[in-house]
């Protein structure tokens, strides 16, 4: 009787090994001892232990050399491992930010010293955003970044010289700058062992425009635009299972070699010099929500 009950022990505790693990050999050489979830769309699904943590990802075909179903005796994952976890990950992230901003080009030395406290003004300001993410793994994701600048500077008790009379007047000078980003955008997610904090980065490249509205005995309108590229970096620490408070750090890169100037009568292109273009490129602190979604 005694044996009995100590074979029966013995055949569940081995059910438990013997499940048939699967081999995945990628083209880098590594072999996974894993178990497939799903291959469909040209990638492979499947669920492996790193680091003691039971994960999801997925691999492309062409990342694929070689792969076999049942080719472990003994299993990494279990098999209630990988019910509890295939597929249990936020596959959607909204993010809403804000913060201060800073435009990291230098202020020409030939900016007369009365002026230059007015350029610092224009160099640095807010910006407001959000990022719409998908993650096909618990990894990797795509989507959609955008975000606002704005900053304004003003100068009173000056003597404008006016361009086409030569009369001198007294007067104020203002700008109102607003720079805008909108990009397609690859994320990158590494989660905590507890899944409480995520750091997420991301690379984008896209759509980079520039306005300008300046007064002085008149009204101008300048208006550009050029490609941007931008790397952040941050980390969101969860406040509820689908909400989160996220902080980030951005930078963006971009430059105008020509902008149109519209004095509300006639519109003229203005080519810059190489060595001489508008430079958008800034940083960007931000801190606001994100909401994570299955």
């Amino acid at each position: 009787m005694k044996f009995t009950v100590v074979l029966i022990l013995l055949v569940l505790a081995t059910n438990n090994l013997v499940v048939g693990q699967d081999l995945i050999v990628t083209s880098n050489g590594d072999s996974l001892n894993c178990k497939i979830t799903k291959i469909k769309n040209d990638f492979t699904y499947f669920t492996f232990k790193y680091e003691g943590e039971v994960r999801n990802t997925l691999l492309a075909t062409d990342q694929i050399k070689y792969l076999k179903k049942g080719f472990y005796e003994l299993a990494d994952v279990l098999p209630e491992q990988v019910r509890k976890y295939d597929g249990d990950y936020d596959k959607f992230r909204i993010a809403a930010s804000g913060g201060w901003s800073h435009r990291t080009a230098r202020i020409s030395d030939e900016i007369p010293p009365a002026f230059k406290d007015y350029i610092k003004k224009l160099k640095s300001g807010y910006h407001l955003g959000g990022d719409a993410t998908y993650f096909a793994s618990e990894f990797v994701g795509v989507g959609l970044k955008y975000s606002r600048y704005r900053a304004k500077s003003h100068l009173s008790y000056l003597y404008v010289v006016d361009t086409i009379t030569g009369q001198t007047a007294p007067g104020n000078l203002s700008e109102d700058i607003t720079i805008q980003y909108f990009a397609p955008a690859v994320y990158m997610r590494f989660n905590s062992k507890n899944k409480k904090t995520q750091v997420i980065t991301d690379l984008s490249m896209g759509y980079l425009s520039y306005k300008d509205e300046v007064n002085d005995l008149g009204k101008l309108t300048v208006r550009g635009s050029t490609v941007g590229l931008s790397w952040g970096i941050g980390a969101d620490f969860s406040i509820d299972p689908d909400l989160s408070l996220g902080f980030s750090f951005t930078y963006l890169i971009g430059a105008l070699s020509k902008y149109d100037v519209d004095d509300g009568n006639e519109t003229a292109t203005i080519q810059l010099e190489n060595g001489n273009y508008e430079g958008l490129s800034r940083i960007d602190l931000s801190a606001g929500l994100r909401w994570y979604l299955k």
